[in-house]
């Protein structure tokens, strides 16, 4: 089966799209998981200007969701920035900084994004997994 998958800011602009192929098949016997291979470098999501331009209205506008629904593909797919800017919206402080309402903050969230920003060679994530150190875990 093939689904086509639309992903849309809270204005309703398309932001993505894409076609997945989804098959059932019957589990026989356990199949082994591939290995990655190590030599190849691992693909990753570059913002481009007109997404990273939306995702700083969301931010501004108070709209997580939508910026999280952006940012989380590009954060799994090995961007910095984006796990950065992911944590930040798990962050307590950030959240009570942007004065949004309706999204409570995840601290345990917000150092995971953060460390994964940190091994993927962000330099701030040190810096705000330490200030999340002060809140406690």
């Amino acid at each position: 089966m093939d689904v086509a998958i639309d992903l849309r800011s809270a204005g309703d602009q398309l932001l993505d799209s894409q076609v997945v192929r989804l098959e059932w098949i019957e589990k026989k016997e356990q199949r082994p998981t591939p290995q990655t291979d190590a030599s190849k470098p691992p693909t990753v999501i570059r913002l481009d200007p007109d997404a990273i331009a939306t995702l700083e209205r969301f931010l501004k506008d108070g709209d997580i969701l939508s910026a999280r629904l952006l940012l989380k593909r590009a954060a799994s797919a090995g961007n910095a920035q984006a796990a950065l800017k992911l944590g930040m919206t798990f962050d307590p402080v950030f959240l009570s900084e942007r004065g949004v309402v309706g999204f409570a903050p995840d601290v345990e969230q917000a150092r995971v994004w953060y460390e994964r920003a940190e091994e993927l060679g962000s330099t701030e994530a040190s810096g705000r997994l330490e200030r999340l150190g002060h809140i406690g875990r």
